[in-house]
């Protein structure tokens, strides 16, 4: 995988060097440490490759000439939707419901939970209480803001594997342990993007 976001794939043929290739491009992808893997995905018998992206997970499945055809989980679920709703009457719902949120609401919530999670914080913070910053959010926040708990964010850097549903659960253990005072936190959304377009010190954030 190269640049411009340029993915070359190498065969090797029964017999001869390794002359056969494909190209594709992958707009979506991010190089970084293991975000490709190959093994058989579909159980054929046969390699496939998968690609993390930015948005999505990139598939290249290999057929039973050894050719390998590009997936996109994205068209693969929604194409039968849009079909669906049309067939149903609604052809609407899809570019309402999904792709003008999507090019709208999502990125601006996104990038407001990302300035809350992660802005103010200290370059190479040694404790791993600081390393991110929770948001307490109410029923209204975790709505329209914070599904899935993730203003628990600070839990969700220092215990990665812990499931969404039990991030409150480890906030409380932390609570009992009685490390709030070292904890980067903020009382609410609203506190921390104040803070985040002041011309503040990080340090003097308020924890709860």
């Amino acid at each position: 995988f190269g640049s411009p976001d340029q993915l070359v794939i190498r065969f090797q043929p029964e017999a001869g060097p390794w002359t056969q290739k494909q190209q594709q491009r992958v707009p979506d992808a991010a190089p970084s440490q293991w975000f490709m893997a190959a093994g058989d995905l579909d159980s054929n018998g046969l390699d496939d490759l998968a690609i993390l992206g930015k948005h999505e997970t990139i598939l290249f499945m290999q057929t039973a000439k050894g050719v390998l055809k590009f997936w996109s989980p994205f068209l693969i679920f929604h194409i039968p939707v849009i079909v669906l709703l049309s067939a149903v009457g609604l052809w609407w719902a899809w570019p309402v419901l999904w792709l003008l949120p999507m090019a709208t609401w999502y990125p601006l919530i996104t990038r407001l939970r990302n300035i809350a999670e992660h802005a103010l914080v200290g370059v190479d913070q040694p404790d791993p209480l600081r390393h991110a910053r929770t948001t307490l959010a109410g029923p209204i926040a975790r709505l329209l803001m914070a599904p899935y708990y993730v203003n628990y964010h600070c839990e969700h850097h220092m215990f990665m594997h812990v499931p969404c549903w039990n991030l409150p659960k480890v906030h409380r253990l932390l609570k009992q342990k009685g490390v709030m005072d070292r904890m980067l936190t903020a009382p609410g959304y609203v506190t921390v993007l104040k803070l985040a377009s002041s011309k503040g010190d990080y340090l003097t954030v308020p924890s709860v």
